[in-house]
């Protein structure tokens, strides 16, 4: 939605929708679980993400959950059972 609503967006790489890595070590929570759709198109963004708080500094801990064989706004099927894999 981000991309479509706000119009001056600089893409996938906007800065306030991706962070700096050198940024990450300043989130303010020391938990953060990030999770994707197996076909969904932002899969790689969220796989990157958590490659980049490993590697930024951040002192948290940090889980991805990957739903299998789902797509891009799954989370909003009701009543559907989702497989898991954990990384």
């Amino acid at each position: 939605m981000w991309l479509y609503i706000n119009k001056e967006n600089e893409g996938l790489q906007d800065r306030r929708l991706k962070p700096a890595a050198e940024d990450l070590m300043w989130i303010g929570c020391e938990r953060v679980l990030v999770i994707v759709a197996e076909e969904d198109h932002l899969n790689g963004v969220g796989r990157s993400y958590v490659g980049e708080l490993k590697k930024g500094g951040w002192k948290g801990c940090v889980e991805m959950t990957q739903n299998l064989g789902k797509y891009h706004g799954f989370e909003i099927e009701r009543g559907r059972t989702m497989k898991k894999h954990r990384e």
